[in-house]
């Protein structure tokens, strides 16, 4: 059995996928898979890493020894002990990777979830032609609550469509990182905005819908991370 068999074996029998590893150990995704398929090999400081991942001795990991490393393993020269705990990496115990059914399933949840926020941020924007249309002012607010309301019920139907896996991933993305720091960022400048048109304008009664405006853009970046295929968990 070759390296990248046992690396694959012993995934496996973990229920690790490939993103969790390579979330723990510090690299892609795709580097799991070349080493797993013997297009490439572990860097050396990757190998200890990956035998307290698979709770393994390095000679199990590269000769190929089945019998597992104990939780605690004293040396030979009763002076080191190593102590080896999977929790240290964040990786939850885990069910085996989905069927491609499950997978079916997760890329057609995934997509209504998209479709819902598509057409969730339309409306949103859709909702500021009352103000230029109508001069009734309580129809014209009321007519723009209305809309405001039903895109915020398709973005709470989206986010219940989004699969259930999704939801529940317990490991920050790369991805969920740089939502969350786009979105940060762009808090600060639109609190700036806000400020500096109210207190130059007085018009406090109009400005606060700059913050409508945040909201689209949050939910227009979120749209964009989905459509290519990322999922955003906020609760990260």
């Amino acid at each position: 059995m070759t390296l990248g068999q046992r690396l694959y074996e012993m995934r496996k029998e973990k229920g690790f996928s490939q993103e969790k590893v390579a979330e723990a150990l510090g690299v892609t995704r795709q580097t799991i898979s070349k080493w797993e398929t013997d297009q490439t090999t572990p860097d050396f400081d990757k190998i200890l890493p990956l035998c307290e991942l698979y709770n393994i001795t390095t000679e199990a990991l590269l000769k190929g020894e089945e019998k597992p490393k104990e939780t605690s393993e004293y040396s030979n020269t009763d002076t080191n002990y190593s102590y080896y705990d999977d929790s240290r990496y964040n990786i939850p115990q885990t069910e085996p990777e989905p069927t491609p059914q499950e997978k079916e399933q997760f890329e057609k949840r995934r997509i209504k979830s998209v479709l819902l926020m598509s057409v969730a941020i339309c409306l949103y924007i859709l909702s500021v032609i009352p103000f230029f249309v109508l001069n009734n002012s309580k129809v014209m607010m009321t007519v723009f609550f209305v809309i405001i309301a039903v895109a915020t019920m398709l973005i709470v139907f989206a986010a219940l469509s989004k699969p259930k896996a999704a939801r529940k991933n317990t490991l920050p993305t790369k991805e969920n990182r740089l939502y969350k720091m786009i979105t940060s960022i762009l808090s600060g400048i639109v609190l700036i905005i806000y400020m500096l048109l109210s207190f130059a304008t007085g018009m406090w009664n109009i400005t606060w819908l700059v913050w409508v405006i945040y909201g689209i853009l949050c939910e227009i970046i979120k749209l964009v991370f989905m459509l290519k295929g990322s999922e955003i968990n906020e609760e990260d």
